[in-house]
């Protein structure tokens, strides 16, 4: 297994910082692994380390920008405007996505993507950028996310909480 940090950027030149664990020789599909709040830490460090000894091209993708893991205020900011704004989450896992899919030997046409905590999130945010049927699949009572939905496909209100 080779294991190392992956610089990446997206159009506008931000810099990222993930994690990739792989086989020795990739040949096959690959997991984009979205991290929790706090950043890409031990926990997925070591879910990466055990997909790729099951075959897979792991990445645990940064969505918080590598200049955003400097300082504790810097990240704070970062994730409270996602936290109010959950969209903003596309473009960051797009970029890694991008990443993933561009190493050599990654099959780009088996990518499946997990998170973690708020990394769920970030998961299911990239899903509607990509998927748009996946907006009308959160209508309740269906149950995507343990802490919280996307922005796009947040339960509406029920018809008799809406003003006439």
């Amino acid at each position: 297994m080779k294991t190392q940090d992956l610089e990446y950027r997206d159009e506008a030149g931000g810099r990222y910082v993930g994690y990739l664990a792989s086989p020795e020789h990739p040949t096959g599909p690959a997991i984009l692994i979205g991290h929790g709040a706090p950043g890409i830490d031990a926990h997925e460090r070591d879910v990466a380390q055990r997909l790729a000894e099951l075959g897979y091209v792991a990445l645990a993708a940064d969505y918080l920008g590598a200049e955003n893991t400097v300082s504790q205020e810097a990240k704070g900011a970062r994730l409270q405007a996602l936290f109010a704004d959950s969209t903003g989450l596309r473009a960051p896992m797009q970029t890694a996505l991008a990443a993933l899919k561009a190493i050599a030997g990654v099959a780009a046409d088996r990518v499946a993507v997990i998170g973690y905590c708020f990394g769920g999130t970030a998961a299911l945010e990239l899903g509607c950028a990509h998927w748009p049927a996946l907006r009308s699949a959160a209508e309740p009572p269906s149950r995507l996310s343990q802490h919280q939905m996307p922005r796009a496909v947040a339960p509406r209100r029920a018809r008799s909480d809406r003003a006439a």
